[in-house]
C-alpha cells in the first residue's frame, strides 16, 4: 500500500501482490534505507497460475518461486539477488524449489541459474478466441523426478 499510495507502484500490481498474501503464499521485502527496494514470493501449496491461462497443482514437496520485482530505481544493486538468497533459505529442506518462466525473460532465467536452477520443460499455452485455453509440453529437457511431478502437476485444458 505504501508504494501503491506514493505512485511507485501501479494499483493492478499493489492488487496482485495484496493476492498472493491472502493466498497463502510467503511475501519477502527488501529495504534500501527507508524505502522499499524489492519483494519476491514463494507458494508451497494450492494452485499455481503462470503465463496467461497456464495453470499448476502444487505438489506436498515443490514450492514455487513467483514474481520477483526490484524498484526502477534500486536495480543493478544486487536487490533481486538478496530476495532469492532470502527466499531460497525459507523453503524447507523437503521440498524442492522450482519456478516457471517465460523463456524470453533472459534476466529472470539468468538469476535463477546463478543458484543452481535447470530448465526442465517447455510449455505452449494456447488460446483460441479469448475462450478456450490448451497447455501443452512441447519439450522435455531434463528427465527426472522433479519433472515427472511438475507434468502430473499441470492443469489439462
Amino acid at each position: 500500500n505504501e508504494l501503491k499510495n506514493s505512485g511507485r507502484i501501479e494499483e493492478s500490481l499493489a492488487a496482485k501482490y495484496k493476492t498472493f498474501l491472502e493466498n497463502d503464499c510467503e511475501g519477502y521485502k527488501a529495504e534500501k534505507g527507508r524505502d522499499i527496494a524489492g519483494f519476491a514470493f514463494v507458494q508451497k501449496s494450492g494452485f499455481y497460475n503462470f503465463g496467461k491461462k497456464g495453470g499448476f497443482n502444487i505438489p506436498n514437496n515443490i514450492s514455487v518461486l513467483k514474481n520477483l520485482y526490484v524498484l526502477p530505481e534500486f536495480r543493478g544493486e544486487s536487490i533481486g539477488k538478496n530476495l532469492n538468497i532470502a527466499r531460497l533459505a525459507g523453503i524447507p529442506k523437503n521440498q524442492a524449489p522450482i519456478g516457471f518462466v517465460v523463456s524470453d525473460n533472459r534476466y529472470a532465467v539468468r538469476n535463477l541459474k546463478m543458484y543452481g536452477f535447470t530448465e526442465h520443460l517447455k510449455i505452449r499455452i494456447t488460446t483460441w478466441f479469448n475462450r478456450w485455453t490448451s497447455q501443452k509440453v512441447v519439450a522435455i529437457l531434463n528427465d527426472n523426478q522433479i519433472t515427472n511431478q511438475i507434468i502430473k502437476g499441470l492443469v489439462k485444458a
